[in-house]
């Protein structure tokens, strides 16, 4: 964990260096714990076979795409880089702009940044322009299991 005048950044590897979670947020960044009646696994199949899957648990939000050819990837999320209003969470970490988890309709918008990033803590957001990788659309609706 690293922390400049107003922005701290987190990265978290597992034993193999695979990065498990990653995030900038604001040194004041508030947060609200996602509703416990909001966990469960949801699930979204393309006509093509990829698979999206989210999954909420009260300190952790992780999102899976699978690919229809088998190869995925992982996003994780803690619960304090959302804030809420109503049903609905926002997500305020820097790398995850655009990103809201509506839980009323089921869809959620989840889109991705890399971060530029050196050790002496002067990191800054890449270019929204170029590097956003949209995860799952909001106008596709997914269905809940527990």
């Amino acid at each position: 964990m690293n922390f400049n005048d107003t922005v701290a950044y987190v990265k978290i590897k597992d034993a193999s260096g695979a990065v498990i979670i990653e995030g900038m947020l604001l040194k004041t960044q508030k947060s609200t714990a996602i509703d416990a009646s909001h966990a469960g696994t949801y699930t979204y199949t393309t006509t093509g076979n990829a698979k999206y899957e989210l999954i909420v648990t009260a300190d952790l939000v992780t999102f899976k795409r699978t690919s229809s050819s088998g190869s995925s990837e992982t996003y994780n999320m803690p619960y304090v880089y959302f804030t809420k209003s109503g049903n609905s969470y926002t997500c305020d970490a820097f790398n995850y702009p655009n990103t809201v988890l509506n839980f009323d309709t089921k869809s959620f918008g989840i889109e991705h940044i890399n971060v530029k990033y050196t050790v002496n803590a002067d990191f800054s957001q890449a270019s929204t322009s170029s590097s956003i990788t949209t995860l799952s659309d909001s106008k596709v609706e997914y269905t809940k299991t527990k």
